[in-house]
């Protein structure tokens, strides 16, 4: 692999640990694998994989980040939002950078200054 946005990064680890525990967070609230699928628009077999944690493994995400989804899950249940916007406002929130970027400097070289993690996952 060579030249990963962040964007990248965030496409292969960090959406995967948002989709794990959201689908964690809505198993939570008493919603069937079925309804859970339908909501993040994926399949159940996915949602499996997740609930199992066979995907979305390679970052953790803090007890302050989980509640960042625990307080915003709602409005996925209450259809207010939908999975893509949600989770567009969820990984601005949460972001986890510097996992991020440790993970990228371990598949390839980047600059020692490179600051792009740091300005894409701002919180807002």
């Amino acid at each position: 692999m060579t030249n990963l946005l962040p964007q990248d990064m965030q496409v292969r680890y960090l959406f995967p640990l948002l989709r794990k525990e959201t689908a964690k967070q809505l198993q939570k609230k008493g919603l069937k694998q079925k309804d859970i699928s339908s909501i993040m628009g994926l399949t159940e077999g996915a949602v499996s994989q997740y609930l199992k944690d066979k995907r979305g493994t390679e970052l953790k995400l803090s007890e302050d980040e989980i509640t960042i989804i625990e307080k915003s899950i709602k409005k996925l249940i209450d259809k207010k939002i939908d999975f893509s916007e949600w989770l567009f406002n969820v990984s601005k929130k949460i972001g986890v950078p510097s996992q991020l970027c440790k993970i990228h400097r371990s598949i390839e070289k980047v600059p020692a200054k490179c600051k792009l993690c740091e300005k894409l996952y701002t919180r807002t």
